[in-house]
């Protein structure tokens, strides 16, 4: 029976004829979702920007074992995009990490400011989502996802990035304008839903290397803000 190829991400580095373990995620994955059977092949992409054709070698109770077979893509480091966002409530945040994962990420960053209402973020379940996101969406890397960061921390950080901020109150600058940053690594920083302070506003507005931007009239759920910039960011930057 043919079946169509499904992908699945494989922590580390994938060499070939080397057999591959699985973890319960996704050999459960494999058995009740998917439904693959022995001898079936499917996509398999690792930390190292290349996707393998593998096929299932064996099983046994409770594993699958796959064997990589051969290389069908690879690709280039990627440019360097964060998203440095204030935390948010479910389901906000998961879709904030799903879809900017499918738009092309490579790091995130929750960032505390001084309206954060949500502190704590659970790094392994936004972790599921990235691996979730970047299967589906024809990825060849993860998201890297690193621990929350204060506000005053990030102003002395990513030193060599721009940082483009999207703010609720107008500005005379539009997130369009973006083609003189084309060669360097972009971080977008989204606040919270409160919106940034007026003390932090004034900091970032007195830094050359960051460049605040607002939506004209319209004021985003911040998870929509994100969205919507990325979109503009990867079709001027990417």
């Amino acid at each position: 029976m043919t079946r169509a190829f499904f992908r699945l991400y494989v922590q580390g580095k994938i060499y070939k004829n080397t057999l591959l373990t699985l973890n319960d995620q996704q050999n459960h994955y494999i058995k009740n979702v998917i439904r693959l059977q022995e001898k079936d092949k499917l996509l398999i992409f690792d930390d190292h920007h290349t996707e393998w054709r593998g096929e299932i070698l064996k099983k046994d109770k409770k594993n699958f074992y796959i064997k990589p077979l051969d290389i069908t893509r690879q690709e280039e480091n990627k440019k360097f995009l964060e998203l440095v966002f204030a935390p948010l409530k479910k389901p906000a945040l998961e879709i904030l990490i799903e879809k900017a994962t499918e738009l092309g990420v490579t790091h995130f960053t929750p960032l505390i400011t001084q309206n954060t209402y949500v502190k704590k973020v659970n790094i392994e379940k936004l972790r599921l989502l990235t691996i979730q996101a970047s299967q589906q969406s024809d990825r060849l890397d993860e998201p890297c996802i690193n621990t929350a960061i204060s506000f005053a921390d990030f102003l002395k950080a990513r030193p060599s990035c721009v940082k483009i901020v999207g703010q609720e109150r107008k500005t005379d600058k539009n997130i369009v304008d973006l083609s003189s940053f084309a060669s360097q690594p972009v971080s977008l920083i989204i606040g919270p839903e409160g919106g940034f302070t007026n003390e932090e506003i004034n900091i970032m507005q007195g830094r050359p290397d960051f460049y605040l931007f607002s939506f004209n009239k319209a004021v985003l759920r911040a998870e929509t803000a994100a969205i919507a910039a990325l979109s503009i960011i990867q079709f001027h930057l990417l």
